[in-house]
Parts: structure tokens; sequence; C-alpha cells
């Protein structure tokens, strides 16, 4: 695989295959920085069962973020993708007492525009679960499986809540 630089395409395969061509934007700049600490707290979240309230209380704060969106760079939309893609996984799905159907409007409208945005649907896809979802652990060894981490997902009892038919909080 040839060295990546700034200037190659995010998804250029010719660089490290189908991983993106840099590693993934760990932390958005302010003032999106509520959503990389909201998404840090959604496992906790979820154990609780408080995701729906938490994330309800900063309703105002996201849908204010809405005309911004367009100023970040490609990198940085793609960790926004994944970071609503987790949010709104974890609001539908473990956030209250039943499994919703649609998403409030503070979440589906940043979700929608960051998917156009990127040509993509907003749902959690593959590369915003795995292949935009990652980090180096020593951030100048190789990209192997002993030198990588996720930096979100959804684990233990959580998957089990997040995948069953009757999916709901825990009591």
């Amino acid at each position: 695989m040839q060295e990546t630089s700034p200037d190659h395409e995010l998804w250029d395969v010719h660089c490290r295959g189908f991983l993106p061509s840099r590693d993934p934007v760990k932390v958005l700049p302010s003032p999106f920085d509520i959503l990389t600490r909201l998404v840090e707290q959604l496992p906790s979240l979820c154990a609780d069962g408080s995701v729906r309230k938490v994330l309800d209380s900063h309703a105002q704060q996201i849908l204010e973020l809405l005309p911004q969106y367009k100023g970040l760079t490609s990198d940085q939309l793609e960790r926004a993708h994944s970071i609503l893609g987790y949010l709104g996984l974890g609001y539908v799905r473990v956030g209250g007492r039943e499994t919703l159907a649609t998403l409030p409007r503070f979440l589906a409208a940043p979700w929608v525009l960051v998917s156009n945005l990127l040509s993509r649907r907003p749902m959690l896809d593959y590369s915003g679960c795995v292949l935009y979802n990652w980090e180096r652990i020593d951030p100048h060894g190789p990209i192997s499986m002993d030198n990588i981490r996720l930096l979100h997902r959804f684990t233990g009892p959580l998957l089990l809540l997040l995948y069953s038919p009757t999916s709901s909080s825990p009591k």
C-alpha cells in the first residue's frame, strides 16, 4: 500500500485498501465537541437507561449546530456521521421503555444533513461502525490488529438490548 498524504481522497482505495486514506478524526472541533462528549457517555447512558433523557436535555444545543456542518471537512463529516449514528441507534433502541419508530428532529435533522453532504444514507453503516471508527494505540506505530482499537462500540448486554426484537431499557 502507498504511504498516505493529505492530498488523497479520504476513501482512495489505492492507499490502504478499504480503510480511509487518513486515520479517522477522533474528536470534533468546538462547538461540535458536545457530540463527541455524548457518544463517549453512551455506554453508561445505555446501561442505566438515561439515553433519551440526557440527549433530550441537549436537544437545543444539537439543533443549533445545523448551519455549521457545511463548514466541516470530509474527515470531520465522517466522524459526525458515525457519532450521530451511534447516538441515533442508542436513542431509538435502548433509550426508553419502548423502541421508537422515528428519531426526534434534533437528532434526525443533523444526521440527514451530514448524510446528504457525504452522499450516504442516515444509518449506522459499516463505514461509521468499523472503517472510520478506530484509532491507533501508538499513533506512530503500524495499522495492525495489536495497535488499533475501536473508538465507539456497543458491547455485552447492550448488544442484546440493541438487536433484540423487543428491545427495552434495563430495569
